[in-house]
């Protein structure tokens, strides 16, 4: 019995939060716990910011059945995202699947810094390499009107996954099933912008990784050997040297630990312009470049 409420057919608002607050404190901070209890009331039990404010307002049985299940599935450590399927990116509802790595923050930044330095240079053809959900590409295509878009992924279920985020948002992406690392006939020339959030976290870094990640998020999307932290960077800036345009622009969510080393390599591979940004955490976690080729 998880709540050791099941007697009830109903119950109130000043009954439920607790209890279920009371048991998400003994996995989760208080903080984590207390955006999860509202999110619960909110998302599940259909309850508003000022409903939760009527300690007296009841939750309807199957309300709280299904807030029960919830909770059960979070003591696992399971993903919120992963339970509901569904969160919100740069204002935009993405739904999520075990197939595809959980959008951060972080990658909203990019987003933004993109469409802030891109939208004034329309049209664009810009092309979103490990495109997971497809939250990067569908975000850009919300926000960069009159420019094309095109993602990749080696996943074909991802894929599905970022197709339906797409779909659902009314914007136009051409996906493509592709292994960056190998053949890339199948993706586009001539791109004005590569954008990219590839596996960046190295094998020994597990260890410091909260265990939600470790046990439900897809590792083929988020590790590279610690013998290779840099395997996708370098190969997207010689793929840069394919796809790209004359001064087109690459745009990387990085490791902060290997930002340097990075920048280097995107250099020593004929990059200019080369930018590291900090993110909100005053983490290096973001590069961006020209590529100085010229037409010849």
């Amino acid at each position: 019995m998880l709540l050791n409420l099941c007697r009830h057919t109903s119950l109130r608002m000043n009954e439920l939060v607790p209890e279920i607050r009371k048991r998400l404190n003994t996995v989760y901070d208080s903080s984590e716990a207390d955006w999860l209890v509202r999110c619960i009331m909110e998302d599940v039990c259909g309850m508003s910011r000022a409903d939760m404010l009527v300690k007296d307002i009841k939750i309807p049985a199957e309300k709280k059945r299904r807030a029960e299940q919830v909770v059960a599935r979070l003591m696992q450590r399971e993903p919120y995202q992963y339970i509901t399927g569904r969160m919100y990116f740069c204002g935009i509802p993405l739904y999520v699947s075990p197939s595809v790595l959980i959008p951060r923050p972080e990658t909203a930044e990019l987003v933004c810094r993109i469409s802030e330095r891109e939208c004034g240079n329309a049209p664009l053809r810009i092309l979103d390499l490990c495109t997971g959900s497809g939250c990067i590409a569908v975000a850009l295509a919300k926000k960069i009107k009159d420019a094309e878009f095109f993602a990749a992924d080696i996943s074909a279920e991802a894929l599905e996954v970022a197709c339906r985020n797409a779909r659902e948002n009314g914007v136009e992406v051409k996906f493509a099933e592709c292994d960056i690392l190998g053949d890339i006939r199948q993706l586009p020339s001539n791109v004005d912008v590569i954008v990219s959030n590839p596996p960046y976290v190295t094998e020994s870094e597990k260890k410091d990784m909260d265990a939600n990640v470790l046990g439900y998020e897809p590792h083929r999307a988020l590790f590279v050997p610690d013998e290779a932290p840099l395997l996708f960077y370098s190969r997207i800036a010689d793929i840069g040297h394919t796809l790209l345009s004359p001064q087109g622009r690459l745009y990387l969510e990085i490791n902060s630990a290997y930002a340097g080393e990075t920048a280097r390599m995107l250099e020593q591979k004929g990059y200019s312009a080369i930018e590291i940004r900090k993110d909100f955490y005053n983490n290096a976690r973001f590069i961006e470049c020209v590529l100085k080729r010229t037409t010849t």
